[in-house]
């Protein structure tokens, strides 16, 4: 029944699984440096403007959670935003 089951069907995904490209994409992240030019521009101007620290803190959380599903239940953390 298994391999009827299987019948046609590639082995090998012919992509990664998606924690696997999640760590790909945090480590491509980190090269280009995205976290330390956010915190810089947080640090300059967090005492000037608050909508400015808002709009960077929205924009680390939407780098951070680019590769996670959509349908997944999100953390009371995120239902903020």
């Amino acid at each position: 029944l298994i391999s009827q089951l299987n019948h046609g069907r590639s082995v090998q995904n012919p992509f990664p699984p998606q924690p696997t490209l999640a760590k790909i994409s945090g480590e491509n992240i980190e090269e280009c440096g995205f976290y330390e030019e956010i915190d810089g521009q947080l640090i300059n101007i967090s005492e000037f403007n608050s909508q400015i620290v808002e709009s960077a803190t929205l924009s680390k959380s939407a780098i951070q959670n680019i590769y996670i599903d959509p349908s997944n239940a999100r953390p009371y953390l995120y239902k903020q935003f």
